[in-house]
C-alpha cells in the first residue's frame, strides 16, 4: 500500500531531494534555499538547458515511477551530450496529482542513478500540485569555445548517427503489429529507459562540425529551417532491424523525420 499523509514542501525537500544526488565543489548552495549558488570554473563555458514532460502526452500515465524519474533526467542530458558539455548541475520542477511516498522513492531512485553515473548534483526546484508534470533543467560545462552547435554543417559533410532511428517513436505509437517480442521489449526500452549519449558528445569537442539531439518536433521544423537541406538517400541511415518496409503507421513519421537531416562534416546525431 502507497503511503500518503499530510506532507510539506518542506519535509519532501528534506526527505526525497536533499542528498538524493552527489556533492560537488563547485556548488556553493544546494537545495533547501531560496536559489542556488554555483560556481563556474574559469574557462569554462556554461550549457543549460530544460525539457517538460508531461503525463498522457510525453509518457504514458503507467510508466513505472524508478522509470520516468531516469528518463526525465536523460532526456535532459541528451541536449547537453548534443553540445558536447559534461553535466555538472540540476533543477527539478515536480508537479504532482498526489504525494505517494511509494511512487516518489521510486522516481528519485530512477534520477539519482543516473545523476550518479555523470557526477550531476540536484540543485534545486520545486513542487506543486496538479496533473502530473516534470520539468528539468541542466547544466553543463565545457571549455570556452568548444560548444557544438547545430549551425556549423556544411554541404558534402558526412552523417552519423548514434543508435537506431524510430526505436522509441515506435513504442510510444503502440504500433507493434510488425515487430516481434523481443523488438517489442527492445523498443520499450528505448522509450522508456533513454540513454543520454555524453561520452559521445565529449569524444566529438574540436571534431564535429555540427550536432543535434534527435527529437521528432524538430525534425518536422529541421527542413524548412536555413542552412537545412533534404537527404535523398534515408535507406542508407541505421533503421531497427525487424524493420521490413518504410511506409505504413510504425515508420511512416520515421521516414519523414529522417529525410530531413542537414550534411555535416562529422554530425552526430546524438539520439
Amino acid at each position: 500500500m502507497s503511503k500518503r499523509r499530510p506532507i510539506s514542501e518542506f519535509d519532501l525537500i528534506n526527505d526525497y531531494f536533499a542528498g538524493m544526488t552527489p556533492k560537488r565543489g563547485d556548488v556553493v548552495l544546494g537545495v533547501g534555499d531560496d536559489a542556488a549558488l554555483l560556481r563556474v570554473p574559469q574557462g569554462m563555458d556554461l550549457a543549460v538547458s530544460m525539457d517538460t514532460l508531461v503525463a498522457g502526452v510525453h509518457f504514458f500515465p503507467d510508466t513505472s515511477p524508478v522509470n520516468l524519474g531516469h528518463k526525465t533526467l536523460a532526456v535532459n542530458l541528451s541536449d547537453l551530450a548534443a553540445m558536447g558539455a559534461e553535466p555538472a548541475w540540476a533543477t527539478l520542477a515536480l508537479t504532482l496529482p498526489e504525494v505517494d511516498e511509494d511512487w516518489l522513492r521510486e522516481f528519485c531512485r530512477g534520477f539519482a542513478e543516473l545523476a550518479g553515473r555523470y557526477k550531476l548534483q540536484l540543485v534545486g526546484g520545486d513542487t506543486t500540485s496538479g496533473p502530473l508534470s516534470i520539468t528539468v533543467q541542466v547544466h553543463g560545462l565545457l571549455p570556452e569555445g568548444t560548444g557544438i552547435t547545430r549551425g556549423g554543417a556544411r554541404v558534402g559533410d558526412e552523417i552519423y548517427v548514434t543508435g537506431t532511428l524510430g526505436d522509441a517513436a515506435m513504442a510510444l505509437s503502440r504500433q507493434h503489429e510488425w515487430a516481434g517480442k523481443q523488438d517489442l521489449q527492445r523498443l520499450g526500452g528505448r522509450l522508456e529507459w533513454p540513454i543520454p549519449r555524453v561520452e559521445a558528445g565529449l569524444a566529438l569537442r574540436g571534431l564535429a562540425s555540427s550536432a543535434i539531439d534527435i527529437l521528432g518536433i524538430f525534425w518536422h521544423r529541421a527542413g524548412s529551417a536555413p542552412g537545412w537541406s533534404w537527404i535523398r538517400s534515408p535507406s542508407r541511415l541505421r533503421w531497427p532491424a525487424f524493420s521490413k518496409q518504410t511506409t505504413g503507421p510504425p515508420f511512416s513519421r520515421v521516414a519523414t523525420i529522417t529525410s530531413s537531416v542537414s550534411p555535416c562534416r562529422r554530425h552526430i546525431a546524438t539520439g
